[in-house]
């Protein structure tokens, strides 16, 4: 394989859980330290993608949601670089599923 390329089967990524449960990678240290969460600023994420697959898409909007501190995520925006399959249905049916998700659609790179 190519340095840069990362085999992918999209039918294993489907069988995974959208809510999988990962361990904590923090440095020992850092598990220690606590953070007055009521005066830190709220957060957008923003995702960018482009003919992403499905599965792992959502696996990340769930994992930013349910791993963030509800008090610091504004919002998540789903930003859809002009991708060739149709995904605004899915990203629509994701704005009504998941709390604060929002979702735009380019018709052309504009990114790059």
């Amino acid at each position: 394989f190519h340095a840069s390329f990362i085999p992918f089967s999209s039918d294993s990524s489907d069988m995974m859980s959208l809510d999988r449960r990962l361990p904590d990678a923090r440095r020992e240290e850092c598990l220690d330290v606590k953070y007055d969460l009521e005066n830190l600023p709220q957060a957008s994420v923003i995702i960018i993608f482009t003919d992403e697959a499905w599965s792992p898409l959502m696996r990340t909007v769930h994992s930013v949601v349910n791993r963030s501190p509800p008090q610091l995520l504004k919002e998540v925006i789903l930003l859809d670089d002009n991708s060739q399959r149709g995904t605004w249905f899915l990203l629509s049916w994701c704005m009504a599923e998941c709390v604060s998700v929002r979702a735009y659609l380019t018709t052309a790179t504009a990114l790059n």
